[in-house]
């Protein structure tokens, strides 16, 4: 039974997920009525087919090599390429590998007449992707000259009538205020905060975010200029904010790009994301400040004090607390706990890679389809045996051989796992490159840090102990524990002053 992989692709222009699942359906009913499996799929959402930088595609490419496919399956060539010259280029590459591209509804014949065929269909993708990118340039330069809105969501602060921009006068008085706070010195929060009390609301009717005023405060078009194509044009829209206030605006904004690029390339806050007040579970990010003196202090502080308005945990210093955590990294790599934290990763790689839920569901289907070829190869022993049956009998047969493809597919992707050697080659090399650099401790503290807890007189690392997940780790259960055990210390402790002088660190070794 022949095997092969799904490439489906849609772009942004003018189609949507459904016609993924469209393309999907076409190919997988091909696949059956030609008695071929499916080993996978490979899908690039809202992606020009003008080019072959999508990511999907290129990871086709690149498992076709020594994948044991025979085929990649498209609903139509245009979805694998609709440039001549790169459909070529990587068709070639297929076919070098071993694969073929197969068009699940163009009938196209392996014969000198099909390469002709395929050119034409090619060459007519090609022609339809370059008419209609002038099409659509046409028509934008057609509505640029009547000075007409030009598509898409409604700006705020305008309407849009017979095809043009017209000011919305309450929307507007919005805008304006919103431009005049921020010239004056005032903070984008304290902005939202004010129009938030006026009950101000967004074209959606919802109230304003951080972002949508960031993005406001930079948008030409409320200074009546309209940029397409690297053109500005200056009589498409009408203005709402005048040229003072506007150059205002975007002096301040420049003044505050360069202090926190200045910040941003000088000072990296190695703990962002990870350090956790103990207090109230929030997050501690970083900040900086100028003393009287003209120096600037880096520091941690605790989000929960604007937010929540009830914690009093003090600010940390930058450095202090981010050498104190490498410190302890150094220590678990020195002094042999982080080979308890590579045998304990292995192991739940090993633990993850037991409990593979495809091969499990596979395995369990095969049994079922095992067990019902039984069912039926006995009944044709005792003399019953009918069309329907010959016809359940090759049905089954051909699943079983389709599961059992699959299972052998999966089982060369566990082949290729880490093995404890690998992890312990990994820790050999961390061992080599201990150093005190910002570069190294950002990414020593990333490896092997999960959380920082931190308390008045206590400071409580997490490790991981496998890779993270694309996810975001929100889970403030461990916080909460470590919350329990510092009162009960508290509660236990006879002098529970000296407590507030002193730290200690506890290591922790946990999923």
């Amino acid at each position: 039974m022949k095997k092969a992989v799904i490439y489906a692709r849609y772009s942004s222009a003018s189609q949507t997920e459904q016609s993924i699942e469209g393309q999907l359906r076409i190919c997988e009913k091909y696949a059956n009525d030609n008695d071929i499996v499916i080993l996978d799929h490979y899908i690039d959402r809202a992606t020009t087919g003008t080019n072959d930088n999508r990511i999907a595609f290129q990871t086709m490419l690149k498992d076709s090599k020594d994948s044991g496919w025979d085929y990649v399956l498209v609903y139509k060539n245009d979805r694998f390429a609709r440039n001549r010259i790169e459909a070529a280029i990587n068709k070639k590459t297929l076919k070098d590998n071993g694969v073929k591209l197969v068009s699940c509804t163009e009938n196209i014949p392996d014969t000198p007449e099909g390469i002709i065929l395929e050119s034409l269909l090619e060459g007519m993708a090609e022609y339809y992707s370059a008419e209609l990118s002038q099409k659509v340039k046409r028509g934008i330069n057609e509505s640029i000259i009547k000075k007409q809105f030009l598509g898409g969501q409604v700006l705020y602060g305008y309407d849009v009538v017979d095809k043009k921009y017209v000011i919305n006068k309450e929307e507007s008085n919005i805008v304006k205020q919103i431009f005049s706070s921020y010239a004056q010195g005032t903070t984008i929060t304290k902005i939202i905060d004010d129009l938030t009390k006026q009950g101000a609301l967004n074209k959606k009717k919802q109230p304003f975010e951080l972002r949508t005023i960031w993005k406001m405060l930079r948008n030409t078009k409320y200074n009546g200029k309209y940029e397409y194509n690297k053109t500005i044009y200056n009589d498409i829209i009408p203005a709402i904010i005048e040229d003072e206030l506007w150059n205002s605006v975007q002096k301040r904004i420049n003044s505050q790009k360069r202090i926190k690029k200045q910040i941003n390339n000088d000072t990296l806050f190695i703990l962002s994301g990870k350090l956790y007040c103990g207090e109230c579970s929030s997050l501690m990010t970083g900040n900086s400040g100028t003393s009287s003196t003209g120096n600037t202090h880096y520091y941690y502080t605790c989000s929960g004090k604007k937010k929540k308005h009830c914690c009093t945990m003090p600010n940390v210093k930058k450095y202090d607390i981010e050498k104190f955590v490498y410190d302890v990294c150094c220590d678990v790599v020195k002094n042999g706990y982080l080979k308890q934290i590579i045998t304990i990763a292995y192991n739940n790689y090993k633990e993850k890679a037991k409990h593979n839920n495809v091969l499990i569901n596979l395995n369990t289907d095969l049994k079922e389809k095992e067990k019902a070829l039984n069912n039926i190869l006995s009944a044709i022993e005792n003399g019953i045996f009918t069309t329907s049956t010959k016809q359940r009998l090759l049905d089954l047969e051909k699943d079983i051989e389709t599961i059992k493809i699959k299972i052998d597919n999966e089982n060369k992707k566990a082949e290729n796992s880490l093995t404890l050697h690998d992890y312990e080659e990994f820790s050999d090399l961390l061992l080599e490159r201990i150093e005190m650099n910002e570069p190294f401790k950002d990414g020593l503290i990333n490896l092997l840090v999960r959380k920082v807890i931190l308390f008045y007189d206590k400071i409580k690392i997490i490790f991981n102990y496998s890779i993270p997940s694309q996810e975001n780790d929100v889970d403030l259960s461990d916080i909460e524990e470590a919350q329990q055990e510092y009162k009960k210390e508290l509660s236990e402790s006879s002098d529970s002053s000296t407590m507030v002088t002193r730290r200690r660190i506890e290591l922790l070794i946990q999923p």
